[in-house]
């Protein structure tokens, strides 16, 4: 899956101000253009990019995939 990673950058440092999927901005293409607007009106056009990358989505499925544990209390045995 490709996200897409709004950063804004200032005095030597980075910070994510916001993140799309690629199917959030395919079907809100208008709010990721605002998105993307805002931050160049807060941070400056000059320290603002936009970085993808790209995430395995069996993983982002798999943490909401509930674990099976045992359960061992000392003593009880």
């Amino acid at each position: 899956m490709d996200i897409y990673m709004i950063w804004a950058h200032e005095a030597g440092n980075a910070w994510v101000i916001d993140t799309w999927d690629a199917d959030s901005i395919h079907g809100n293409g208008f709010g990721w253009e605002e998105a993307k607007d805002k931050a160049y009106e807060i941070h400056g056009a000059e320290n603002v990019r936009v970085i993808k990358a790209v995430v395995d989505f069996d993983k982002v499925l798999a943490a909401f995939t509930p674990a099976e544990t045992t359960l061992s209390i000392e003593g009880t045995e």
